[in-house]
């Protein structure tokens, strides 16, 4: 068996807390939830598959900024998802959600925000994606209001180029 990089298994490590956080949803009784199970679940197939072939389709960095990118909006997603669910579903998603990104991504996430924050301007859309789930984190805390205008102002100033 051939010697995995470290993006590939960053990706598979990623994979499977996408797959956890799936094994909570598939219990919640929601239409919305067997739609998101449906959809996440075809993208998650696409890219087990994309990593055994060769070439690869899509280059590893690629997945690796939309994986990551997904992991950050689970929050956010699971906001408009579960609005249905009860709260006993929700409360079990957002403990699984919480679970689902580990402490040093989560460390390593926030030290790119604090890069762009102290460079003092975005150069690329994924710096643009890492901003805005630190926004989503504090927005709505009062000890944040500084941090907070200061990610608006730099978000504001950043036009994302339609894809």
């Amino acid at each position: 068996m051939a010697k995995r990089s470290k993006s590939e298994m960053e990706i598979l490590d990623l994979l499977q807390r996408f797959d956890a956080v799936l094994a909570i949803v598939r219990k919640v009784n929601s239409p919305d939830a067997d739609k998101y199970l449906e959809i996440t679940g075809q993208s998650l197939r696409q890219i087990r598959a994309q990593l055994r072939m060769s070439p690869r389709p899509v280059p590893l960095a690629k997945v690796l900024t939309g994986l990551r990118q997904g992991l950050r909006e689970l929050p956010l997603v699971f906001g408009s998802v579960l609005a249905d669910a009860s709260p006993s579903d929700r409360e079990r998603i957002a403990k699984a959600i919480n679970g689902s990104a580990s402490p040093a991504f989560l460390q390593e996430q926030a030290d790119k925000a604090r890069d762009v924050m102290r460079r003092g301007v975005i150069r690329a859309e994924e710096e643009w994606y890492v901003l805005r789930w630190r926004l989503d984190q504090i927005e709505a805390e009062d000890a944040h209001q500084q941090e907070s205008t200061l990610l608006r102002n730099l978000l504001d100033a950043y036009a994302i180029e339609p894809s």
